[in-house]
Parts: C-alpha cells; structure tokens; sequence
C-alpha cells in the first residue's frame, strides 16, 4: 500500500498549486496572446488565408482553447476590429468643452485621421477592400463599428451646439456622417492606393479648411431652422 502523499509546507504556494485554475491574469494574458496573433496574421495574410490553426500555432495554443478563450474566426476578426477601434469612442470626449465649436471640431478632424491613417488601420482597410465580395460580414461589422463610434458622439455635439436636447434627430445625424466624409474621404483613399493627393496640402491644412466649410454651411441650415 502507498504510502500517503504529504505536502510540504515550506514549498512555495505557486508551486502546489500550478496544475490548477489559471488566474484571471494569467486567462486575460492569454486571450490577449490570441488576439495579437490573430491580429497580425489577418492583417498581413488576410482573412480568407489564415486558419484557426495558423492562429493556434502562432498564439502557441490548442485550437480547443482557442475557441473557449476568443470563439471561431469571425469572432477573432470581430475582436480584433473592435480593439482597434475602440479609441473612437473616446475622440469626442477628449475634446475641450471650453473649445471654441471651430477649434473642436479640428481637433476631432485631426485624431479621426489620426486613427484611420494608421499603418494597420489601412491595412486592416485593404483586407476589407480585397474580400469584401466573398465576406460581406465584415463590411457589415466595420460599419457598425463607425455607427458605433465617432458619428453618434459627432451627432449629438452637434445637437448640444445649436441648442437641441434629448437625442439627435435625423439632420444631426447627416450632418456628422457628411463631417466625417468630409474629414477622412480624400485622405483615406489617398493612402490605400499609394497615390499623393492631387493638392499639396498638409493634413492639418485639411482639417481647418473641411471644419471651416462644413460649419459654414451646417450654421446656415441651422439658423433658418430644421
């Protein structure tokens, strides 16, 4: 008969109990370890091209526990979007209250383009543009991450500004998606193609003169009311 197993009480407690439960730290360092493989694997072999697998073997995990820490490969993609993103939901918020409405505006303008001038966020842009047609979804999912983003908050400044409550209506809400398109439109689509802008033009120059006409033109329809 064995004799019994005894513990020793001077071993460190890190070592009794490494075959347990992980930590909460130690599970969020994992997920975080998925996502970053995924990440760089989408964003340089695109979506249709990279695996689960692939995402395992560079996250050195199971495909098992892949899938119990972050879920299928949309949800990865989804995930890594969403982190990438998710600075838009501050932008506006950022922004000195004190500000006069042209100042804020420009400095809206200069972190939205800030944002979607990144390296990886144009790549993550041309992945997008390259499998649009086979994976709508994620056209469906990147815009929902704008909806989600800076065009609400846009919104509802502009609501706040010409002395509205409540919730933005419908003008409001044109007017931010025209303001973003405005803003982003030309220089985005110069950086995705590689081509210089026709106008030689410094970024900061874009933004005064897109924020100077759009709140010309926004005060006039507000003035004479909705």
């Amino acid at each position: 008969m064995p004799s019994p197993r005894h513990t020793d009480p001077s071993a460190p407690k890190q070592a009794r109990t490494r075959l347990g439960r992980p930590s909460r730290e130690t599970a969020e360092l994992l997920s975080a370890s998925i996502l970053a493989a995924a990440h760089d694997l989408f964003l340089t072999k695109g979506f249709a091209a990279t695996s689960v697998q692939d995402v395992a073997e560079r996250a050195g995990v199971t495909k098992r526990t892949l899938y119990v820490k972050v879920g299928d490969k949309e949800a990865m993609f989804a995930a890594v979007v969403s982190t990438m993103l998710q600075d838009w939901h501050h932008v506006v918020d950022d922004t000195a209250a004190a500000d006069s409405l042209q100042h804020r505006f420009e400095g809206l303008g200069r972190q939205l383009l800030s944002v979607m001038l990144e390296p990886d966020m144009l790549r993550l842009n041309r992945v997008m543009l390259a499998e649009a047609y086979r994976f709508p979804s994620m056209v469906s999912l990147l815009m929902a991450q704008i909806e989600q983003g800076p065009i609400p908050q846009l919104a509802r400044l502009l609501m706040e500004a010409r002395g509205g409550t409540g919730d933005p209506d419908d003008g409001d809400q044109v007017a931010a998606r025209l303001f973003y398109d405005m803003i982003v439109g030309a220089p985005m689509r110069a950086a995705l193609t590689g081509r210089p802008p026709s106008l030689t033009i410094t970024h900061d120059e874009w933004v005064r003169q897109a924020v100077t006409l759009f709140l010309q033109g926004w005060q006039s329809i507000s003035a004479v009311g909705r």
